[in-house]
């Protein structure tokens, strides 16, 4: 990590750390105080995926992050150079680092911003074809500067004296929408799906599952994760703006999604979600994972689940067969 001078105030230029990081990160945070410039702590924040089906690729660019203190101007990030990171390849407990062990003023901060530098991002599909990304109001004839960026509203704190690990788990099965319609070229739109979560305070979910299909055009092997015990497992189901809508079948959100996969070492379909807070959990499997469109109530089969607790800096082995 090297901070470049040559800027003023809280505008900063960094150098990003190009490592991808595959354990959790042990950092403390806590606490609501506000933001205090007199005193500072050190921050670094990485970003991963929950997986989405049909596609090979989420090749996105960030150029630039904002940290909002309650009390206080915006601390501003360029990532020079910028920083591209394939999202499908950061699953389970793989994450890349965006900035790391920057200083800051310590106490609350209120939102963050990710900006997509859209000319540097795209999504290639499984079966072929390769496809622009954009961000909410930057699809062209849009001109608007402001709408380049990923807003993620969940307060956080930097410790005074302190250092904090954090990491944006971007939702693609909830964030990531193909767009065909109207005038142009069929495009991918990255909504604002995000969780931010305090590495120092999650635990790691692992396990066997079944594997039902490896047809690409169908099925779909995935275990859900709902927060809470007795969870009753419902698909996923978002608008637009990638928020969660009221559902009518009474069914419950999921937090977080895992797809099964082949260790090739063991020869078992497994899973792995990382980066989960410690709680108690509901854990289901489905082979219907692809029929599960984000717009809508979709009737997949999912099992009845599994009540889990996760305890922070531990691994929860949970076998699905």
């Amino acid at each position: 990590m090297h901070i470049l001078t040559g800027f003023r105030s809280s505008v900063r230029a960094l150098v990003p750390c190009l490592a991808l990081t595959s354990s959790l990160l042990i950092a403390g945070c806590g606490g609501d105080d506000d933001a205090d410039s007199s005193q500072t702590g050190t921050a670094s924040f990485s970003i991963k995926d929950a997986p989405v089906d049909g596609v090979s690729e989420v090749v996105v660019t960030f150029d630039r992050i904002d940290l909002k203190p309650r009390n206080g101007a915006v601390e501003r990030f360029e990532l020079d150079p910028p920083r591209t990171v394939d999202l499908l390849a950061l699953q389970g407990t793989d994450a890349a680092a965006l900035i790391d062990a920057v200083e800051l003023p310590s106490g609350q901060y209120d939102w963050m911003r990710l900006y997509v530098v859209t000319d540097g991002s795209e999504v290639v599909e499984v079966l072929g074809g390769e496809f622009d990304l954009f961000i909410p109001g930057s699809h062209p004839p849009s001109s608007n500067p402001n709408q380049r960026f990923l807003h993620l509203a969940r307060p956080f704190v930097i410790p005074a004296g302190g250092h904090a690990d954090f990491t944006v788990d971007v939702e693609l099965r909830k964030a990531l929408i193909k767009r065909t319609s109207g005038p142009g070229s069929p495009f991918y739109m990255l909504r604002p799906s995000l969780r931010l979560v305090d590495n120092s305070a999650t635990g790691t979910l692992t396990g066997t599952a079944p594997h039902c299909t490896s047809d690409l055009s169908s099925g779909g092997n995935a275990v859900y994760v709902y927060e809470g015990a007795g969870a009753v497992p419902g698909d996923v189901f978002v608008g637009e703006d990638g928020d969660e809508l009221l559902r009518s079948d009474g069914a419950d959100h999921p937090l977080t999604l895992a797809n099964v996969t082949l260790d090739t070492e063991s020869g078992l379909w497994r899973y792995t979600v990382g980066f989960l807070p410690a709680g108690v959990y509901s854990i289901a499997f489905t082979c219907q994972a692809r029929e599960d469109e984000p717009g809508s109530q979709d009737d997949i089969g999912l099992s009845s689940p599994t009540d889990v607790t996760i305890t922070a800096g531990e691994t929860f082995e949970l076998n699905l067969d």
